[in-house]
């Protein structure tokens, strides 16, 4: 059984379409890593600096910078733990 030319144009255009989603594929693997690299470090710096910023504002209080953040004082001071804020490195203005 051959192949009518509308047929064989067909699966060309499959086989072309197969190829350049294999070559996006590839593409996002060399990108992904990099992406989510980026975007964890840029969500650890925001973390650091609203963490910081609270203190500040609560002038070292975790009791009532975690009343401003609307969290409980205890998961507060996991998120202390957890980017390493120690209240008495900061230097509050």
């Amino acid at each position: 059984m051959s192949l009518t030319p509308a047929m064989a144009e067909i699966c060309q255009r499959e086989a072309e379409a197969r190829a350049r989603d294999e070559e996006l594929r590839r593409r996002e693997a060399a990108v992904a890593p990099a992406y989510v690299r980026a975007r964890f470090e840029a969500m650890r710096d925001f973390h650091v600096r609203y963490l910081s910023l609270l203190l500040c504002t609560a002038k070292l209080n975790i009791s009532y910078a975690a009343k401003l953040a609307k969290l409980d004082r205890t998961n507060f001071k996991k998120l202390l733990k957890r980017y390493k804020i120690v209240k008495e490195d900061l230097k509050c203005e």
